[in-house]
C-alpha cells in the first residue's frame, strides 16, 4: 500500500483480543446474526480458515465485500491478524463508488460473502484488473462468476490449518474508511491500530462491558461506528448481536428477542420509533447502557429513550472518523434538564482521558468560555490523514506547538463547567442517519444528472424529528425528475439521495450574492416550495 505519509509501525494488533477469546472462552457466544449464531470457537474457525487463504499480508490492503454476516466479521479479524489493512466495500453502494475505492486503495484481494455475487459482478464491470477472491464454504454464487470472468477473478482456497494461534505483527494501518468528499469523490481516512486501541482503553474505563453483555451491531462496515461494536464487544469477551437491515425497521422486537444489554446507535434510530408510532414505555428494561453517536442527540430523543429503556445509563459520544470513532462523551444524568441543552441538543461533553480539544476564533486565538469557535482535536486518537491525498491531509491536519491537530469544521462553545456544546458546521457538511455527507458531492451529482446551472442540497426537518436531505433544481428540470433521481442513484449511496425534490427559479440571494441556504431551508420546512 502506498501513502504520502510516513507511518511508524505499531506493536499492538487489534485482532489479538478476539484470538485470545477463542482460547480462553471458546464455548461462549460470540455472534448472533440473522443466519446463524456462533461461539468464539466457531467464529474463530472461520477466522483461521480465512487467515490460511490470505497468508501473511505485510501491510497490504484487502477489501471486504459483505453484509452484516459472519463472513464480514471473520474477514475483519482475519485481515488484521495476518498483518493487513481492511477496506470495507458496501454491497448496497453504487458499483462505480466501490470501484473507485478499490482502485484508490489498490485492492487486488477481496473477502466476499456469497450473498454479494451481484455486487461483485457489478464491481468487476466497473473496474479493471484482477481480483483474488477469498470466500467461506462452497460459495456457489461466487463460483458461477469465476466461470463468467476467468481472466478477472480467481478463487483462493481456504485452509484453517495454515494459521498460527497468534496474530502477525500489525500493519501500519488497521483500516481505511472512505467518507464523503467535497470534490465529488470519497476520501480514505487512514486509521492506525493504536488509534483504535486508545479509544478502547478510554471507552472501557468509562463504560465497563461485562462478558455477559449482549451488544448491538447496527452499522454497516463502511460506517466507523461498526469498529466500536466489534472491538468493544470481543475485547470484553461479550456477545455481538448483529441487526439485519429489516430489524432496524422494528428494533424493539429484535433487541428484546436477543436480550440486548448494551445499545449503540445513531440518534435517528430512536427518533424513528416515534415517527412510526413504535414507542412502548418500558419495552427494554434489560438495557443497562445506551450510547448514541454520529449525529446530534436531542433532549426529545433522550426523553423518548428513557421511557423505552428506563434502567439504562445514557451517554452522548462525539467524534469524526479522523479522530477514531468518538473522542468526547457526556453522560445524561437524572438531574439533566431541558434548559441544560443547547438549542435542544445534548452537550458533546468533554474529551476522553489523554485526548485534547481546542476551540479557536478565526484569528487562531483561543475562544473564551461561552463564545462560539472552531473545534480542533488532538491526542493519539487523531489519525494520520487521507490515503493518497497529501494536500487534503495538510489542509485538515495542522501542526501547532509540536502536536498535530485535526480541524473538525464543527462550531462549538465551552461552558464554565468545561462541558462543550455543539453549535453547527463551518461548511456545508452534514450528518444524516449518522453518515457524514458533503452537500457539495450531492450537488455535483445533481448537476451532472440534470445538466442544470445550479443545484442546492441541504437537510431539513420536513417530517417529524428526523433530518432529511432535500434538493432544489431549476423549474425547467421538473419533467426530468424521474430520470434525474434514477441517475443519481447510480452515483450516490442511498443515504445521500434526496428524499424531497423541489423545482423553482425563485432562488433567494444573500448580501454576498450567494444562494441563501437559510431562507431556502426555512421554505422547505414550511412547505412553501413546489415539488
Amino acid at each position: 500500500m502506498t501513502s504520502s505519509l510516513s507511518l511508524q509501525p505499531n506493536p499492538i494488533n487489534l485482532a489479538q483480543a478476539f484470538l485470545d477469546g477463542v482460547v480462553n472462552h471458546p464455548d461462549r457466544m460470540a455472534l448472533v446474526s440473522e443466519c446463524e449464531e456462533l461461539t468464539y470457537a466457531q467464529l474463530g474457525g472461520r477466522v483461521q480458515a480465512l487467515r490460511g487463504a490470505l497468508g501473511v499480508l505485510n501491510g497490504r490492503c484487502v477489501g471486504v465485500l459483505a453484509h452484516k454476516s459472519p463472513v464480514a466479521y471473520a474477514a475483519v479479524q482475519a485481515i488484521l491478524a495476518q498483518g493487513g489493512t481492511y477496506v470495507p466495500l458496501n454491497p448496497a453502494f453504487p458499483a462505480a463508488r466501490n470501484a473507485y475505492i478499490a482502485q484508490k486503495a489498490g485492492l487486488d484481494t477481496l473477502v466476499v460473502g456469497d450473498e454479494c455475487a451481484d455486487a461483485l459482478e457489478a464491481l468487476v464491470k466497473h473496474s479493471e484488473g484482477h481480483y483474488a477472491l477469498v470466500c467461506h464454504g462452497d460459495a456457489p454464487g461466487i463460483r458461477s462468476l469465476l466461470e463468467c470472468y476467468p481472466d478477472r477473478l480467481s478463487l483462493v482456497p481456504t485452509n484453517p490449518d495454515d494459521a498460527p494461534a497468534q496474530a502477525e505483527a500489525p500493519a501500519e494501518l488497521a483500516y481505511v474508511l472512505f467518507t464523503s468528499g467535497s470534490t465529488g469523490q470519497p476520501k480514505g481516512v487512514m486509521v492506525r491500530h493504536e488509534n483504535v486501541a486508545s479509544y478502547l482503553r478510554s471507552l472501557l474505563s468509562l463504560y465497563p462491558i461485562d462478558p455477559e453483555d449482549r451488544i448491538t451491531q447496527t452499522f454497516d462496515l463502511t460506517f466507523d461506528l461498526s469498529v466500536h461494536d466489534q472491538f468493544v464487544c470481543w475485547t470484553a469477551g461479550a456477545t455481538l448481536v448483529a441487526f439485519p437491515d429489516r430489524a432496524l425497521q422494528s428494533p424493539l422486537e429484535w433487541t428484546s428477542k436477543h436480550g440486548v444489554t448494551v445499545w449503540f446507535s445513531v440518534p435517528s434510530v430512536a427518533a424513528f420509533l416515534e415517527s412510526t408510532r413504535q414507542v412502548i414505555p418500558g419495552a427494554l428494561p434489560g438495557i443497562r447502557l445506551s450510547l448514541f453517536c454520529g449525529e446530534k442527540l436531542t433532549w426529545k430523543t433522550v426523553q423518548l429513550w428513557r421511557s423505552i429503556a428506563p434502567n439504562s445509563r445514557i451517554s452522548n459520544l462525539y467524534g469524526p472518523t479522523e479522530a477514531t470513532i468518538a473522542i468526547t462523551h457526556h453522560e445524561i444524568l437524572s438531574d439533566f434538564r431541558e434548559t441544560d441543552a443547547y438549542q435542544g441538543g445534548i452537550p458533546i461533553g468533554q474529551a476522553f482521558p489523554g485526548q485534547r480539544t481546542r476551540i479557536l476564533r478565526e484569528d487562531g486565538n483561543t475562544c473564551p468560555q461561552g463564545e462560539v469557535g472552531a473545534l480542533w482535536l488532538g491526542g493519539d486518537q487523531v489519525t494520520p490523514g487521507y490515503l493518497g491525498d497529501q494536500e487534503k491531509t495538510l489542509e485538515r491536519f495542522v501542526e501547532r506547538d509540536g502536536e498535530v491537530w485535526y480541524r473538525t469544521g464543527d462550531l462549538v462553545l465551552q461552558e464554565a463547567s468545561g462541558v462543550i456544546q455543539y453549535v453547527g458546521r463551518e461548511d456545508f457538511q452534514v450528518k444524516v442517519m449518522g453518515y457524514r455527507i458533503e452537500l457539495g458531492e450531492i450537488e455535483h451529482a445533481l448537476m451532472r444528472a440534470s445538466d442544470a446551472a445550479f443545484a442546492l442540497a441541504d437537510v431539513a426537518r420536513i417530517r417529524g424529528d428526523i433530518d432529511e436531505i432535500f434538493c432544489v433544481l431549476p423549474a425547467h428540470c421538473k419533467p426530468q425528475r424521474k430520470s434525474i433521481k434514477a441517475e443519481i442513484k447510480q452515483i450516490l449511496p442511498s443515504y445521500m439521495v434526496p428524499r424531497k425534490f423541489y423545482f423553482t427559479d425563485d432562488i433567494p440571494l444573500n448580501a454576498n450574492g450567494k444562494m441563501d441556504r437559510g431562507v431556502i431551508k426555512r421554505r422547505a420546512e414550511g412547505g412553501s416550495l413546489s415539488e
